[in-house]
């Protein structure tokens, strides 16, 4: 593959972002975790939705992602593979569990849709591209 992750734009990785299908539901899971020493958690998502907003999320720090053979793939080593998974950090503040449920239950609004991250890995490189209408019926 090639080296390119200079010109690794956000929005070619949400653009890329699909569900596994060879796992059934109870396959694709999600992962919050952390020790008390360390001020942010590690994040892992294989639902497409919650991938999608992690990738947009101003404070969430990729640190590699799945291809659709099962590889993890650091931003340098990814060259527009189908994306079925994310991993990376996000600070232990935006976290927080609620004393009563959210009106929906849909995994994905576990994660709140990012605004105003830099959307690539080259600041340069910085494209404009919103997901909040054209991914919702992926987030339920």
């Amino acid at each position: 593959m090639t080296s390119n992750a200079d010109s690794v734009t956000i929005d070619k990785l949400v653009d890329n972002v699909r569900e596994d299908p060879n796992l059934i539901p109870e396959e694709k899971e999600f992962t919050f975790t952390g020790v008390k020493s360390n001020r942010e958690v590690q994040v892992y998502a294989e639902i497409a939705g919650m991938m999608r907003r992690l990738l947009v999320h101003p404070e969430f720090t990729i640190q590699d992602v799945r291809d659709l053979e099962g590889n993890r793939l650091k931003l340098d080593e990814y060259d527009d593979e189908t994306v079925t998974g994310v991993q990376g950090r996000i600070p232990v503040g935006c976290l927080k569990v609620r004393a009563s449920s959210r009106s929906t239950s849909g995994y994905a609004d576990i994660i709140s849709w990012g605004r105003n991250r830099d959307r690539t890995s080259n600041p340069e490189d910085v494209e404009d591209h919103d997901v909040s209408e054209e991914y919702k019926a992926d987030d339920e």
